[in-house]
């Protein structure tokens, strides 16, 4: 079998460099036509071993396979030239876009009765042997040139018979598609430019992502469907308890600083993409409550005799920040059910009893934080139920008892007490 081409551009260049690295036929075997010598593609043919020429009629005579590999609106000169020369043997393949089957038949008929004729569309990258071809079946062409065609074509990638109405669709696809392939892989590059990437290594990284997408799709052998009643349901169901209880129990020259910082933290984030018939209810139940009991006990009992200079001084400080914060942002289509409950119980509890005959200060600073913080983020669209209930329960006892017994001179007992409460709670949904 011997395989012409009539024109020797980038197509015909790029399917004999496909044909010779498949091996299915010898380059010597190989014929093509160009009444410009000068081209690079021709330069390319010659340097592969084909037969170069710039007569149409030594491709026809030389050829079995006949490859139209020329612009569309050169073909019917191309066949008026070449259809006195057209013989039996000749399978004819029209690689022209737009030109039916019909058409090509029509002109041929009148040199010959039954010319067998086909008509493909493939791409350029046959000449990696990843190009992607269709073809269809004229009247008078028979199984057998199917095949051998197929044979062919499948060599430098995947072929594939359609009808022939389906093919100007698979022109704007695939026979364009690797132009626009390269529009986003430079599009891919120019982004990774601009976050400080190389060049070099931007092109690189986009062609990898376009590769494996492509590997990924190939795999797959079927299209991916997200059709109908798609009907989704997440569960979330967190419990954080924190149980503290300080003890602290002095006596004589005690200085006391208990401070706790308890800092709980939930985020959760959830995102659906579904297309087509999503049927969706979120329901986000969320209860915080925050117990905190405070107990200062402080017993003094202060005895001073004879020219005696005694100063108690009791400084106690309990600051109290609750701050919980709820940002809610749900736009999705599926059915999520997050159940949080975050329990948070201190007990801080100091018992102080100084007795002395001097000067005795005791400071006391009990500093309870507690953070709450609850992030939902999910993307749907949907129906959303928020509820959420917040309890603060706060209890601050403070029982103080001071004996002074004093007999002469001087005797000083300041005492301060400051008890700060701050409660601040937000609450946004969309």
């Amino acid at each position: 079998m011997s395989v012409g081409f009539i024109g020797a551009g980038q197509l015909a260049h790029a399917l004999v460099k496909g044909f010779t690295s498949a091996g299915v036929i010898a380059t010597q075997r190989i014929i093509a036509s160009s009444p410009d010598t000068d081209l690079p593609t021709v330069a390319g043919l010659r340097k592969m071993g084909a037969i170069l020429t710039t007569s149409n009629k030594e491709v026809v005579n030389k050829s079995d396979v006949l490859f139209l590999a020329v612009k569309p609106h050169i073909i019917p000169f191309v066949l008026d030239e070449i259809g006195p020369d057209i013989e039996d043997r000749h399978l004819i393949v029209s690689c022209a876009a737009g030109v039916t089957i019909s058409s090509i038949e029509k002109k041929l008929l009148q040199y010959r009765p039954f010319p067998k004729v086909m008509r493909c569309m493939t791409n350029t990258p046959v000449v990696v042997r990843e190009g992607a071809t269709v073809y269809a079946t004229g009247t008078h062409a028979e199984v057998e040139d199917g095949k051998l065609l197929e044979q062919l074509m499948a060599s430098v990638g995947f072929c594939t018979e359609v009808e022939e109405d389906l093919i100007d669709a698979v022109t704007g696809l695939s026979g364009s598609g690797p132009a626009y392939a390269f529009t986003a892989l430079d599009a891919l590059a120019d982004g990774g430019v601009k976050m400080g990437l190389p060049r070099r290594l931007a092109v690189r990284l986009g062609a990898q992502a376009l590769l494996v997408s492509n590997i990924i799709v190939s795999h797959c052998h079927t299209s991916l469907h997200c059709h109908t009643s798609l009907h989704c349901h997440t569960s979330l169901h967190c419990h954080t308890s924190l149980h503290c209880h300080t003890s602290l129990h002095c006596h004589t020259s005690l200085h006391c600083h208990t401070s706790l910082h308890c800092h709980t933290s939930l985020h959760c984030h959830t995102s659906l993409h579904c297309h087509t018939s999503l049927h969706c209810h979120i329901s986000l139940h969320c209860n915080t409550s925050l117990h905190c009991h405070t107990s200062l006990h402080c017993h003094i009992s202060l005895h001073c005799h004879i020219s005696s200079h005694c100063h108690t001084s009791l400084h106690c400080h309990t600051s109290l920040h609750c701050h919980i914060s709820l940002h809610c942002n749900t736009s999705l289509h599926c059915h999520i059910s997050l159940h949080c409950n975050t329990s948070l119980h201190c007990h801080t509890s100091l018992h102080c009893h100084i007795s002395s005959h001097c000067h005795i200060s005791s400071h006391c600073h009990t500093s309870l934080h507690c953070h709450t913080s609850l992030h939902c983020h999910t993307s749907l669209h949907c129906h959303l139920s928020l509820h959420c209930h917040t309890s603060l329960h706060c209890h601050t006892s403070l029982h103080c008892h001071i004996i002074t017994l004093s007999h002469i001179i001087h005797h000083t007992v300041t005492y301060h007490y400051t008890v700060t409460h701050h409660y601040s709670s937000g609450l946004t949904g969309q």
